[in-house]
């Protein structure tokens, strides 16, 4: 088990020895370190740090070590340590010749090893990679590494220079945020729409009644009152008969009864058609409070649907901005990676004096060398009728000659750089005539330097 305790504090003592360049300790760790045995290159440069020895150039795969022993969640505390490397330990850290570039190069193998194992997982998208891209525990590390990156940059500024680890960890930077937004987009989108509407309804929330549907409610209850009263009056008046009749049950009928039969016969039938109507009524009434009701959901539906229509439009085009942001973030990143590479053709002596490249030999190369030194030769021998085949052949070469076929290196940056910023170029390239165009042309033909100092340094 690793412990990243050891050098996550603030380190106040000197090491007790400082480990030479032949200590077969850290011939140790390098060598495992280089055949990808990093458990073991971790553990190795574990018992230095237990035995008091504090140096870069073991650190880095230590901090790779605990980065596969617990996973990306980690990151944060890597970072936090390397911050207080370059701080408040920074004197503590050997070897003390040459810390500068000892630190360097171990930030510079550390974050390129740890993006390289990113990309493995994202090349692969395994379950690893699914992990840390969904709306877990992963994201609140990706969020703190985020955080502690611009704290990174600074030390790395300010103790290192220009350091060539910077665009790895720009790398880094971009890759965290690419899955901080990912597993944002993963996450569940609350929302109003009608299946929310439906679950409050099931939850026992009803909306309260509309006013149609009050009129109605009062209506039915005056209809069943006068429904009651005739009720009440109709059975007196079939009592009342019954208790006459039975008083005088031989007596027979005269006008005056027929009369009373007929009245009551009819009032009995306006008592019928009143009843009629007043259901007539009460069934108008529930229709046109069950049509005004499902005309308020069908209008409720349609502004759910708008809302939630405008809602996913708005989601779409912040993720749409939110990829324009990261493709540029990598691709600044890219390029700036590309341009702290120096190559052999790039370098030249301190000193003052004449500049001097060193270039990979290719076969194409090494071939003109060769007929170049033939040609010498053959003149130096007074052979002029080889010495003239070589001639020609140099003549052709020289008329035909490709930059990019005998010096490839010295143009590879500049096509890598062109393929990512092309298109920014490209409205720029454009035939132009306007006299202010023409005189920077001039300016680039006889003064180059000025040219260059002159740009404003603002992007376009």
């Amino acid at each position: 088990m690793l412990d990243l305790s050891l050098i996550d504090r603030d380190l106040t003592e000197l090491s007790a020895q400082e480990l030479q360049t032949t200590d077969e300790r850290l011939a140790k760790v390098m060598g495992l370190s280089a055949a990808d045995r990093f458990a073991e290159a971790a553990e190795a440069a574990q018992a230095l740090f237990e035995g008091g020895t504090y140096d870069l150039r073991v650190t880095g795969p230590f901090l790779f070590g605990v980065y596969l022993e617990k996973g990306m969640e980690v990151i944060p505390e890597i970072l936090g340590v390397l911050v207080r490397i370059l701080s408040s330990s920074y004197a503590v850290w050997g070897p003390q010749p040459k810390k500068q570039i000892h630190a360097d190069n171990m930030l510079k193998w550390l974050l390129s090893t740890i993006l390289r194992d990113f990309r493995m997982h994202e090349t692969g998208q395994d379950d690893i990679w699914k992990q840390w891209n969904s709306g877990s525990e992963f994201t609140i590390a990706e969020r703190q590494g985020l955080k502690l990156i611009p704290e990174l940059q600074e030390r790395m500024v300010h103790q290192l220079g220009n350091a060539k680890a910077l665009p790895y960890l720009l790398q880094l930077e971009s890759m965290l945020r690419k899955m901080e937004i990912s597993a944002q987009s993963t996450r569940p989108r609350i929302g109003k729409g009608r299946d929310d509407l439906l679950s409050v309804k099931l939850g026992g929330i009803e909306p309260p009644p509309s006013s149609d549907e009050g009129s109605s409610e009062s209506a039915g209850a005056s209809g069943d009152e006068e429904r009651s009263e005739d009720d009440s009056s109709s059975n007196s008046q079939s009592s009342s008969g019954s208790s006459s009749s039975e008083s005088s049950p031989s007596a027979t009928s005269s006008p005056a009864d027929t009369d009373s039969d007929s009245s009551s016969s009819s009032s009995s039938s306006s008592s019928s058609q009143r009843e009629d109507s007043e259901a007539q009524s009460q069934t108008s009434s529930s229709s046109s409070a069950s049509s005004s009701e499902e005309s308020s959901a069908s209008d409720d539906g349609k502004a759910d649907e708008e809302a939630e229509q405008r809602a996913q439009k708005e989601a779409e085009e912040r993720a749409e901005q939110e990829r324009a942001e990261q493709e540029r973030v990598e691709k600044a990143a890219e390029v700036a990676a590309i341009q702290a590479e120096e190559s052999a053709a790039e370098s030249e002596p301190a000193a003052k004096g004449a500049r001097t490249i060193n270039i990979a030999e290719n076969e194409p190369f090494r071939q003109l060398r060769r007929k170049l030194a033939a040609f010498q030769k053959l003149v130096s021998s007074g052979d002029h009728e080889r010495a003239a085949i070589v001639a020609q052949d140099l003549l052709y070469t020289l008329d035909h000659f490709d930059p990019r076929l005998y010096l490839p290196t010295m143009f590879r940056k500049f096509f890598r750089v062109l393929s990512l910023v092309g298109n920014d170029l490209t409205p720029h390239m454009t035939e132009r005539t306007d006299l202010s165009y023409k005189a920077m042309l001039q300016l680039y033909q006889v003064d180059l330097d000025y040219f260059v100092r002159g740009s404003t340094g603002k992007r376009k």
